[in-house]
């Protein structure tokens, strides 16, 4: 394996991609594990903003999510042009165990992208049950406000989605 021969870890190709970028992009996590221990910048980001977390979080590849949360990769670094984060990511994908991982590690369920979007709108706004209820026993706000005043519950209520709605109507109330 060129790890041994001291290969650069961190050579950035093009679009600024790492190897363990493309390791985490393509689900090898026993690549993202060899990489971790030679290591590799966890945090490196393409030039979007994109870190390896957030493309294996977005693809669904929750082996390496693990690898990358367990080496303590940032859990909240947000791509652009909309500031997505892995966790935003997850949850707009369905990828309810990475969204679990992501929030049992700490990620910031309430961290808004563009616009005051978080998790919990996304999940509302795409009528998913489940990661509602993974987002609100999380701590996320089922009140807090987006840019135009739509909070998660409305936008439930709007939808008539009443089975988000009774989740997020049993959220504690957060102040």
């Amino acid at each position: 394996m060129l790890l041994h021969h001291k290969a650069n870890v961190n050579e950035v190709m093009n679009g600024g991609a790492t190897p363990l970028y493309v390791a985490a992009q393509n689900g090898h996590a026993a690549v993202v594990r060899a990489l971790i221990e030679a290591e590799a910048d966890l945090n490196k980001a393409k030039l979007d903003g994109a870190t390896p977390l957030y493309i294996a979080a977005y693809k669904g590849h929750e082996a390496v999510v693990r690898a990358l949360v367990e080496a303590k990769a940032d859990l909240n670094t947000a791509v652009k042009p909309d500031d997505a984060t892995p966790l935003a990511s997850a949850a707009h994908r369905g990828h309810e165990m990475v969204v679990r991982a992501l929030v049992n590690a700490k990620a910031d369920p309430n961290k808004a992208m563009g616009r005051g979007i978080t998790p919990l709108h996304i999940a509302a706004q795409l009528g998913h049950e489940t990661m509602a209820r993974v987002l609100v026993e999380a701590g996320a706000d089922p009140d807090k406000v987006m840019n135009d005043g739509t909070t998660a519950r409305s936008i439930a209520e709007r939808k008539g989605l009443d089975a988000v709605l009774a989740i997020i109507e049993k959220a504690p109330n957060i102040l």
